[in-house]
């Protein structure tokens, strides 16, 4: 029988945060993927990152992970903001296939 009062278990269900840290930089990471007869092309939206600044690597041997963070830059002295509309923070997509990938 479960006791539903017991909070030992809340602990278990709750999100990580890392996890929440991830599916807010998915949500925020729109990508296109196109399929070729024997290859995938993936067009992924990081503004303000370098090429070098961005990841890409197999987890799992099945996941393609595509990750990248844009930091904010440092202000010079005597200048500050008055509006910052670009994101800061981290970029993110994670693309499940059914085999082994490779890139």
């Amino acid at each position: 029988m479960l006791d539903a009062g017991d909070d030992s278990d809340k602990s278990l269900n709750a999100p990580t945060r890392t996890y929440v840290r991830d599916a807010k930089a998915m949500a925020a990471t729109p990508a296109d993927v196109k399929e070729y007869p024997n290859s995938y092309t993936f067009i992924v939206d990081m503004p303000g990152l370098r090429s070098g600044d961005i990841k890409v690597q197999v987890e799992d041997g099945n996941v393609l992970v595509i990750s990248g963070e844009r930091k904010r830059e440092e202000e010079k002295e005597g200048a500050k903001y008055v509006r910052m509309e670009r994101r800061v923070g981290k970029f993110m997509r994670k693309f499940v296939f059914a085999g082994e990938c490779e890139y």
